[in-house]
């Protein structure tokens, strides 16, 4: 069992995810209703659940008949760029991102959800909603193997893809948003589900320490250079772009009309995404401002 299997498995049976689960269960949407099964008309039946194109075919009157939902599905979108690999080892945007994803999972396997997962920038990382034990660890699995990598990534393909699924569910986006979806195909996958986008930040670019000369990579392109973060007035840049960053973030959620959230990779993980669906629960469409 390897490290995010073994970490599930102490998850499943510990209080912790219980709390969380039950702030899921408060935030999540109410279950709808599924198809069950073609049966006979029988009076007193709607009229409204006559399937036509069925009583065609048996030349008799024919109802569809629906039962409630027990569980729905919920999807993990995790954005495998290169650029969450910001951060000290160990407390990466990356890192945060993985234990997010194992922690929702768990909450919501623990009430009974299923749970998939699509990976931005990873066409080959896509697990359709389960619950039973051997797919929470082919999950759990998948997750200890991500490598924040890619470059170039859209989550517009990962959000198209979930716009096409068949049933009706919650989606979680995990990534640090610095590139924003396609406007139209976040609207056409929000239509279909209930959308918690979540946007998670380097602490060191929302309070940059006074550590001196610095260095620095990006990830995404392997530049190298130094700053300066004894500097004030760079410290000062710093701060002033991750602000117009979540300002960006949180423009966005109101005009796509979805709840957001903007966390830091050095939150408490578990304290951090109570917070966040405690906070879904006071307004359906609040974008949560987090501790940034």
């Amino acid at each position: 069992m390897n490290g995010s299997a073994r970490r599930l498995a102490r998850l499943l049976r510990g209080r912790a995810a219980g709390v969380l689960a039950g702030a899921y269960a408060s935030a999540r949407p109410g279950l709808g209703l599924a198809f069950a099964e073609l049966r006979p008309y029988v009076l007193g039946d709607d009229v409204r659940a006559i399937d036509w194109r069925a009583t065609a075919r048996q030349g008799r009157p024919i109802v569809r008949v629906y039962e409630a939902e027990r569980s729905q599905p919920v999807w993990l979108v995790l954005d495998t760029s290169a650029r969450l690999q910001a951060g000290v080892p160990g407390r990466t945007v990356g890192d945060w991102v993985r234990e997010a994803a194992l922690w929702l999972a768990a909450a919501a396997w623990l009430r009974g959800d299923r749970v998939g997962l699509v990976g931005a920038g990873v066409p080959g990382l896509f697990f359709r909603p389960g619950g039973g034990r051997r797919h929470r660890g082919r999950l759990a699995r998948a997750l200890d193997q991500v490598v924040f990598e890619a470059r170039g990534v859209d989550l517009s393909e990962a959000v198209e893809r979930l716009a096409k699924a068949p049933r009706r569910g919650l989606v979680f986006v995990l990534s640090d948003f610095r590139r924003l979806p396609d406007e139209r195909a976040w609207r056409c996958m929000g239509r279909r589900h209930e959308v918690w986008p979540i946007r998670v930040v380097d602490r060191w670019e929302a309070e940059p320490p006074a550590a001196g000369l610095v260095a620095v990579v990006d990830p995404e392109t392997g530049r190298r250079g130094w700053i300066d973060l004894g500097d004030d007035r760079v410290r000062t840049q710093i701060r002033e772009r991750t602000s117009r960053l979540n300002d960006a973030f949180r423009d966005w959620c109101r005009r796509m009309g979805t709840r957001g959230a903007v966390v830091g990779a050095g939150d408490q993980v578990l304290s951090a995404l109570e917070r966040v669906l405690r906070a879904g629960q006071r307004g359906s469409r609040r974008v949560g401002r987090g501790r940034l």
